[in-house]
């Protein structure tokens, strides 16, 4: 059986675009589950993020340069052809001219050829590896601002049907790929460690069924749009471990429980269930002599109990309706966004502002407003290489404080302002 090659990337943050929580930490619990479990040997595995380690002849750093020098490395390596490829990137990717882009740290979005790197140019460097044992699984995040031109996605999918290269994106390309700090990663990923972990997913089929199982429901659970994964294979019976068709020892993927909530529930084995059930057996018949020795007066204990249970109703009733207008407030102020507007996001974030901390769709909120910071702060810079100082400096100045964008924000009216003072 070939050995498993991995490359794993997570981009955080550029220099143009909003910055992602944790695309470093997925990339970093893909290599620790693969290294971890000795699916891949840790001299098999690279590491590229902003806060890696570098190794003894390897810069970790993920900039355009390193990742090129890396890709050459592997071109050239005597790789037998029974071992197998895992590229993964988390992290932000764009589409100019109908060619898709993988943003680096050090990428410009409008210098795309020359400071990204193209999927084309990842697929012909890609050529040492049998394409049949190269699996590219890609949390790709979209900007939020409208971007001309295909969808973002779309150069990728054709390259890997012309090449046979198997592609696993995180999520369809009309949706973005979400991140939550209850995860502590993006949704992908948790279901992506889930599937290879406890689920033990060995084709793309078994894969493709959890992911799309599993996703909506993390995404459903956490309070985010829906997501679901977009697979682009060549043959869904094929193993994504390079060890050619699936051992039917393995077994297929079970069918998930809506009520799963987390990444790391495991399932009770039957002995701990049998000894669960022997032990509720066991203490029923006790409490039920506690009930003849000391029965209490059950007219007051049934006045009791419906006093309460009528006093809490009444309070979920209204703890429902005050959530229901929360939730209503959050889908005004979306529906109230116009993208070419910083006033816009302006109105809609201090709409927002009304949902208390205590409210169950703070997270959701408090994530929408830095969104929405960074969507004011990318309109001012839009406008500021247009050469309108003033108005980019009085777009930026919407930025409200506290939000995520804020600093920067302050940052480019003092640099604008100086730049004016020059002029």
């Amino acid at each position: 059986m070939g050995e498993l090659w991995c490359l794993a990337i997570g981009v955080d943050r550029s220099q143009f675009l909003q910055p992602l929580r944790y695309a470093t930490e997925d990339a970093q619990a893909l290599r620790d589950c693969l290294v971890e479990a000795g699916v891949a040997s840790n001299r098999r595995v690279w590491l590229m993020t902003q806060r890696s380690p570098d190794g003894k002849d390897f810069d970790s750093f993920p900039s355009s340069e390193n990742l090129d020098r890396l890709l050459d490395r592997l071109a050239s390596q005597s790789i037998p052809p029974e071992d197998g490829l895992w590229l993964f990137f988390s992290g932000y990717a764009l589409n100019h001219a109908g060619r898709d882009y993988f943003i680096l740290a050090d990428s410009d979005p409008d210098k795309l050829s020359e400071t990204a790197i193209s999927a084309k140019s990842l697929f012909d460097r890609l050529h040492a590896f049998n394409r049949h044992r190269t699996v590219l699984f890609l949390d790709i995040d979209r900007p939020t601002a409208p971007h001309a031109g295909p969808e973002i996605g779309s150069d990728i999918a054709q390259l890997a049907e012309t090449t046979g290269v198997s592609v696993v994106f995180s999520c369809q390309p009309h949706q973005h790929s979400r991140e939550t700090r209850y995860l502590q990663r993006g949704l992908f990923t948790a279901a992506l460690l889930e599937a290879l972990h406890h689920h033990r997913c060995r084709t793309f089929a078994q894969l493709e069924e959890y992911l799309s199982q599993r996703l909506p429901q993390l995404a459903e659970h956490h309070r985010q749009p829906p997501q679901t994964p977009w697979l682009v294979v060549a043959s869904p019976d094929r193993s994504i471990f390079p060890e050619g068709e699936v051992s039917s020892e393995v077994s297929p993927s079970t069918e998930i429980s809506g009520d799963a909530a987390t990444a790391t529930e495991e399932p009770k084995t039957s002995l701990a269930a049998f000894w669960q059930l022997t032990l509720t057996l066991a203490v029923i018949p006790a409490l039920l002599m506690v009930g003849v020795v000391f029965s209490p007066d059950f007219s007051e204990i049934e006045e009791s109990a419906d006093t309460e249970t009528a006093t809490e109703t009444a309070t979920e009733t209204a703890v429902d309706d005050i959530e229901t207008r929360h939730r209503q407030r959050l889908e005004t102020a979306k529906a109230a966004i116009d993208p070419t507007q910083a006033s816009s996001y302006w109105r809609s974030i201090d709409t927002l502002k009304q949902i208390p901390p205590t409210s169950p769709i703070y997270p959701q909120v408090r994530e929408q407003i830095d969104l929405w910071s960074w969507d004011i702060l990318k309109l001012a810079r839009m406008r500021a290489e247009n050469g309108n100082l003033d108005a980019a400096i009085e777009t930026a100045r919407l930025v409200p404080p506290n939000t995520a964008a804020y600093e920067a924000a302050q940052g480019e009216v003092r640099r604008w302002g100086d730049d004016g003072m020059r002029r």
